[in-house]
């Protein structure tokens, strides 16, 4: 029995040091400049949206303001790492958003944790195209939409994100 508890520990110290690994690695030859990008989305947490975004090495913070069908406000923020600084980057990340929607019924509003994970293309020097994967996790509902709906359930979502940014 101790022998098996050992091995989990371990196994529990391996995937501590490799997650470490994998986030304080790529700060080796991070950009040191600040910069700001502005763009223009097609779908994740919105059908089309203006995303805003802040770099600061490999590290960055976004609000994307959108709609689904121009009855709603979709805003979410997230902060993203980035695992390289040059060519096709990986990233990760993690935020929250929120879509407030209005109807002749009033206005109800849903509340999501997101989880973006994607690959972004450099096209020129201050142009760069992405594909994204936003795993949202659907955890509160009020307003209109529930009278209308069966309540929500908790549970992920998946909705790919198409964007183009460019640094200003």
């Amino acid at each position: 029995m101790c022998s098996r508890l050992r091995r989990g520990a371990n196994a529990g110290k391996t995937a501590v040091l490799l997650i470490a690994m994998f986030c304080v690695v790529p700060l080796v030859g991070a950009e040191d400049k600040n910069s700001t990008r502005l763009g223009i989305s097609l779908g994740g947490t919105h059908a089309v949206g203006l995303d805003f975004e802040y770099h600061s090495g490999n590290n960055s913070i976004g609000l994307s303001i959108g709609t689904w069908l121009f009855h709603d406000i979709c805003v979410s923020l997230s902060a993203k790492r980035y695992l390289r600084t040059s060519g096709s980057t990986p990233y990760v990340g993690m935020g929250l958003w929120s879509a407030l929607s209005f109807s002749d019924k009033g206005t109800g509003n849903l509340m999501a944790l997101c989880f973006p994970t994607g690959i972004e293309w450099r096209m020129f020097e201050k142009h760069s195209l992405g594909l994204e994967l936003d795993a949202s996790y659907l955890f509160a509902q009020w307003g209109a939409a529930e009278v209308d709906e069966p309540p929500l359930r908790r549970r992920f979502v998946f909705i790919p994100d198409l964007y183009y940014k460019a640094r200003l």
